[in-house]
């Protein structure tokens, strides 16, 4: 990935090629004639002087610092959420454990004396939290008025199509551009090759809306009265958690009825077993999109570089002896290379708490052509070393889609942060010389 500019990397190079610019030799000179001899005395061959003809510098390069890279980051296919829970589909008889947010079913361990599993389509192995709204009628045809059932869920959020934006400044970075004289006198034409880095560091964070999607699986308990009901003293209940296989301690009477002690007096006891039994498999499901948008936060964030390179011919006249004006337009190459960074969160109902994901990738790397256009001036301390400062106009060709994978949800849910850097006006100065 293109790394971003650092300034301190630049000042020794910058200062040392100003130190080599400025020893240049400033101009050429005339060779002097010599003093008047007599041409008269004998053998004397009377020189021929020819005139040394100043010829300006063909070429000229210019290295210094530019002030643009603007960028405008649109983060989109935010607020799909998946979970790791595994609650599996209703058609999938071949399942043996599924969890979801507020439970799980595993596979019965129950086994027959002659060492064979029971199979009797129950289970023995399951759990719940807390949440009310567990414990819901029993549609199970055959089952007596009243029965009860255990409802499980799993969530996951699917987006609404939110999305957010984010921009980046413009940053000092470096710029280096050289060019070469065709022709012309005194409006001089030729080739510039230029290149310049920008930097890239746009993020954001907002609150959004999203959809919630609600996956119900309903398990029978066959008549069986449904555990984890606590009746209080007015006739109310509350809902309390529940794991399988369950039991209890409970005294130990003899067959008369009495109670057995132990050598200490205390009472002996037992363990009893108090498994509420679970269908192994739901008998029903709903899958549904909440009415009700909920919101989820998020923080997204762009970090990286971009180096155009421009090609182009120019144009440029001398105002005076020391000024000089160029203007120069043609086309770019951008090579862009970022790390994206996500992170969004949505709290889930009940006591589930907070679904989250994040991701982050660094190996986004992309190119795109575009136009510019640019003037400078150049002020020249000699003939071969100065100082330019100069306006630059850059265009690129639409914006670059750059993607993120956030575990657990699915690639084909990946962010995208859509990247644009902007086309707009920039500043350039520095050291040039001409050779």
């Amino acid at each position: 990935m293109v790394k971003p500019a650092s300034l301190r990397w630049l000042r020794q190079p910058i200062t040392a090629f100003a130190i080599l610019l400025i020893g240049l030799p400033a101009f050429a000179q005339e060779a002097p004639k010599p003093s008047a001899v007599d041409t008269s005395a004998p053998g004397f061959d009377e020189p021929v002087f020819l005139p040394l003809e100043f010829r300006p510098p063909e070429d000229t390069l210019s290295v210094g610092i530019r002030f643009s890279g603007k960028a405008r980051v649109t983060f989109q296919g935010l607020g799909t959420i998946f979970s790791n829970w595994s609650p599996g589909l209703l058609s999938d008889k071949t399942i043996t454990s599924r969890s979801y947010a507020d439970g799980q079913v595993s596979t019965d361990v129950r086994y027959r004396l002659d060492g064979n599993p029971v199979n009797d389509g129950l289970t023995n192995t399951w759990n719940m939290n807390a949440d009310a709204g567990h414990v819901v009628p029993d549609t199970t045809q055959g089952l007596p008025a009243g029965s009860q059932a255990i409802a499980f869920h799993a969530y996951q959020t699917e987006s609404s199509g939110a999305s957010v934006t984010a921009r980046s400044g413009a940053t000092p970075s470096w710029d280096v551009e050289f060019n070469h004289r065709l022709g012309g006198k005194k409006i001089i034409w030729g080739v510039v090759l230029g290149a310049g880095l920008s930097d890239i560091s746009a993020k954001a964070a907002a609150t959004l809306q999203t959809n919630l999607r609600v996956v119900t699986h309903y398990y029978s308990l066959y008549g069986a009265p449904a555990p984890g009901i606590t009746i209080n003293a007015d006739g109310t209940t509350t809902p309390s958690a529940y794991s399988a296989p369950s039991s209890t301690l409970v005294d130990l009477y003899d067959e008369n009825g009495n109670l057995s002690l132990a050598p200490n007096g205390s009472p002996v006891q037992v363990g009893r077993d108090t498994t509420v039994l679970l269908s192994q498999q739901p008998y029903a499901e709903t899958n549904v999109i909440d009415p009700t948008p909920m919101t989820f936060t998020g923080k997204w964030e762009v970090k990286g570089a971009f180096i155009t390179v421009r090609v182009g011919p120019y144009v440029q006249a001398d105002l005076s002896k020391r000024i000089t004006v160029r203007a120069s337009a043609g086309a770019t190459f951008t090579l862009v290379g970022a790390r994206i960074r996500v992170q969004e969160t949505a709290t889930m109902p009940g006591s589930v708490g907070d679904l989250s994901i994040a991701g982050e990738t660094e190996n986004n790397t992309t190119a795109k052509f575009g136009a510019f256009g640019s003037g400078e001036v150049d002020w020249m301390l000699t003939k071969h070393t100065g100082f330019f400062l100069g306006a630059i106009y850059e265009q690129y060709s639409g914006s670059t889609d750059l993607f993120v994978h956030a575990a657990p949800t699915p690639a084909s849910f990946d962010r995208v942060a859509k990247l644009n850097t902007s086309a707009g006006l920039g500043f350039r100065l520095g050291l040039t010389a001409r050779f």
